[in-house]
Protein backbone atom coordinates (compact mmCIF):
# COMPACT_ATOMS: atom_id res chain seq x y z
CA UNK A 1 0.00 0.00 0.00
CA UNK A 2 1.55 3.30 -1.04
CA UNK A 3 1.55 6.41 1.18
CA UNK A 4 -1.27 8.07 -0.75
CA UNK A 5 -3.59 5.09 -0.40
CA UNK A 6 -2.65 4.69 3.25
CA UNK A 7 -3.39 8.38 3.91
CA UNK A 8 -6.76 8.11 2.17
CA UNK A 9 -7.66 4.95 4.07
CA UNK A 10 -6.72 6.44 7.44
CA UNK A 11 -8.50 9.72 6.66
CA UNK A 12 -11.66 7.89 5.70
CA UNK A 13 -11.48 5.67 8.80
CA UNK A 14 -11.04 8.68 11.10
CA UNK A 15 -13.92 10.43 9.40
CA UNK A 16 -16.19 7.41 9.70
CA UNK A 17 -15.48 6.86 13.39
CA UNK A 18 -15.93 10.48 14.34
CA UNK A 19 -18.91 11.19 16.65
CA UNK A 20 -20.77 12.89 13.81
CA UNK A 21 -20.61 9.69 11.78
CA UNK A 22 -22.78 7.91 14.36
CA UNK A 23 -25.45 10.58 14.58
CA UNK A 24 -27.16 8.96 11.60
CA UNK A 25 -28.20 10.09 8.16
CA UNK A 26 -24.66 10.78 6.94
CA UNK A 27 -23.65 11.32 3.35
CA UNK A 28 -20.02 11.20 2.33
CA UNK A 29 -18.86 12.68 -0.93
CA UNK A 30 -15.71 11.79 -2.82
CA UNK A 31 -13.89 14.17 -5.16
CA UNK A 32 -10.84 13.35 -7.27
CA UNK A 33 -8.98 16.38 -8.65
CA UNK A 34 -7.03 16.50 -11.93
CA UNK A 35 -3.81 15.44 -10.12
CA UNK A 36 -5.48 12.38 -8.63
CA UNK A 37 -5.79 13.75 -5.09
CA UNK A 38 -8.85 12.33 -3.38
CA UNK A 39 -10.95 14.39 -0.99
CA UNK A 40 -13.76 13.05 1.19
CA UNK A 41 -16.34 15.41 2.70
CA UNK A 42 -19.66 15.30 4.48
CA UNK A 43 -20.77 18.26 2.37
CA UNK A 44 -21.34 18.11 -1.40
CA UNK A 45 -18.25 19.02 -3.44
CA UNK A 46 -18.57 20.49 -6.91
CA UNK A 47 -17.58 17.70 -9.28
CA UNK A 48 -17.70 15.13 -6.46
CA UNK A 49 -19.88 12.04 -6.29
CA UNK A 50 -21.88 10.54 -3.46
CA UNK A 51 -19.57 7.91 -1.97
CA UNK A 52 -21.55 6.65 1.05
CA UNK A 53 -25.07 7.25 2.28
CA UNK A 54 -25.98 5.91 5.73
CA UNK A 55 -29.59 6.27 6.83
CA UNK A 56 -30.13 7.68 10.31
CA UNK A 57 -32.24 6.19 13.09
CA UNK A 58 -35.86 7.16 13.45
CA UNK A 59 -36.14 10.30 15.57
CA UNK A 60 -39.61 9.35 16.89
CA UNK A 61 -38.55 6.44 19.05
CA UNK A 62 -35.30 4.91 20.26
CA UNK A 63 -36.36 1.49 18.96
CA UNK A 64 -38.17 0.63 15.77
CA UNK A 65 -41.73 -0.70 16.18
CA UNK A 66 -40.58 -4.09 14.87
CA UNK A 67 -37.98 -4.40 17.63
CA UNK A 68 -40.51 -3.30 20.24
CA UNK A 69 -43.06 -5.81 18.95
CA UNK A 70 -40.59 -8.71 18.94
CA UNK A 71 -38.92 -7.89 22.26
CA UNK A 72 -39.57 -10.75 24.71
CA UNK A 73 -41.83 -9.94 27.60
CA UNK A 74 -41.66 -11.65 30.99
CA UNK A 75 -44.24 -11.25 33.72
CA UNK A 76 -43.15 -10.00 37.13
CA UNK A 77 -43.62 -13.37 38.86
CA UNK A 78 -41.38 -15.14 36.32
CA UNK A 79 -38.72 -12.45 36.64
CA UNK A 80 -38.79 -12.67 40.44
CA UNK A 81 -38.27 -16.45 40.25
CA UNK A 82 -35.34 -15.92 37.89
CA UNK A 83 -33.82 -13.35 40.24
CA UNK A 84 -34.12 -15.72 43.21
CA UNK A 85 -32.44 -18.50 41.24
CA UNK A 86 -29.71 -16.13 40.08
CA UNK A 87 -29.06 -15.02 43.66
CA UNK A 88 -28.76 -18.67 44.76
CA UNK A 89 -26.27 -19.43 41.97
CA UNK A 90 -24.19 -16.32 42.76
CA UNK A 91 -24.15 -17.16 46.48
CA UNK A 92 -23.00 -20.72 45.70
CA UNK A 93 -20.23 -19.34 43.47
CA UNK A 94 -19.23 -16.89 46.20
CA UNK A 95 -19.04 -19.67 48.78
CA UNK A 96 -16.93 -21.81 46.42
CA UNK A 97 -14.55 -18.93 45.70
CA UNK A 98 -14.17 -18.15 49.41
CA UNK A 99 -13.39 -21.80 50.17
CA UNK A 100 -10.82 -21.96 47.36
CA UNK A 101 -9.25 -18.72 48.59
CA UNK A 102 -8.95 -20.05 52.15
CA UNK A 103 -7.36 -23.27 50.91
CA UNK A 104 -4.83 -21.40 48.77
CA UNK A 105 -3.96 -19.04 51.62
CA UNK A 106 -3.26 -22.08 53.85
CA UNK A 107 -1.03 -23.59 51.14
CA UNK A 108 0.81 -20.30 50.70
CA UNK A 109 1.36 -20.03 54.44
CA UNK A 110 2.89 -23.51 54.57
CA UNK A 111 5.05 -22.81 51.49
CA UNK A 112 6.26 -19.54 52.99
CA UNK A 113 7.79 -21.55 55.82
CA UNK A 114 9.44 -24.00 53.42
CA UNK A 115 10.77 -21.33 51.03
CA UNK A 116 11.84 -18.72 53.59
CA UNK A 117 15.21 -18.44 51.88
CA UNK A 118 13.64 -17.99 48.43
CA UNK A 119 10.42 -15.95 48.70
CA UNK A 120 10.44 -15.42 44.91
CA UNK A 121 9.88 -19.09 44.20
CA UNK A 122 7.70 -19.88 41.16
CA UNK A 123 5.41 -21.92 43.41
CA UNK A 124 4.80 -18.95 45.68
CA UNK A 125 4.27 -16.57 42.77
CA UNK A 126 1.82 -19.00 41.20
CA UNK A 127 -0.17 -19.30 44.42
CA UNK A 128 -0.16 -15.53 44.90
CA UNK A 129 -1.56 -15.08 41.39
CA UNK A 130 -4.29 -17.64 42.08
CA UNK A 131 -5.14 -15.86 45.33
CA UNK A 132 -5.44 -12.52 43.49
CA UNK A 133 -7.69 -14.19 40.94
CA UNK A 134 -10.03 -15.58 43.63
CA UNK A 135 -10.10 -12.25 45.49
CA UNK A 136 -11.13 -10.51 42.26
CA UNK A 137 -13.86 -13.09 41.70
CA UNK A 138 -15.13 -12.63 45.24
CA UNK A 139 -15.24 -8.84 44.82
CA UNK A 140 -17.14 -9.18 41.53
CA UNK A 141 -19.63 -11.67 42.98
CA UNK A 142 -20.31 -9.47 46.00
CA UNK A 143 -20.88 -6.51 43.74
CA UNK A 144 -23.27 -8.52 41.55
CA UNK A 145 -25.20 -9.73 44.60
CA UNK A 146 -25.47 -6.17 45.92
CA UNK A 147 -27.09 -5.11 42.65
CA UNK A 148 -29.88 -7.70 42.87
Amino acid sequence: MDNKTLFITISLAVFLISPDAFSGGNKIYKYVDKDGHITFSNKPIKGGKLFLNTPGPSRNSPQSPEIQRNFPKVNLNTQNKRDIKRREILQQELSTEQNLLSELQRKLSSLDKVFEKNPNSDNIKHLQEKIRHHKNNITALKKELANL
